[in-house]
């Protein structure tokens, strides 16, 4: 997940508790890229996050801890979230982040869960 995703689900207050994993640095060869069509500016994120990868490896040499250099990594890097919901939570936000006006990585990750959820608990989410 996107950490402007996840930053969404925290504005919104639709996960109760919402732990953001701070783990270290990601590959960051995983980003997808906001228009693949155009090169150009393709090639520009790359490059983006390829200084911003740069930054922070220079950061953790300088003694900063990852928790304090993330801070130079651009919203395109993977962030990995913990949620704890009820089940009556679970079934809300799926409802909501499945919906077509949703953020469609948002829906795909709610999408994902859904079918989850349908195999774990299929009396609640069939």
């Amino acid at each position: 997940m996107y950490t402007d995703l996840s930053n969404r689900g925290v504005r919104k207050r639709t996960i109760k508790e919402l732990f953001e994993m701070d783990t270290q640095y990601r590959d960051m060869t995983h980003i997808r890229s906001i228009d693949e069509s155009n090169l150009m500016l393709m090639n520009n994120k790359i490059k983006a996050c390829e200084d911003s990868e740069k930054a922070y490896f220079d950061l953790l040499t300088f003694g900063w801890t990852p928790e304090q250099a993330r801070n130079v990594l651009i919203h395109s890097v993977k962030t990995e979230v913990v949620a704890t919901m009820n089940l009556r939570q679970w079934r809300h936000f799926i409802e909501v982040r499945t919906d077509s006006k949703a953020h469609p990585q948002m829906r795909e990750i709610a999408s994902m869960l859904q079918e989850k959820l349908r195999k774990e608990v299929p009396i609640v989410f069939d």
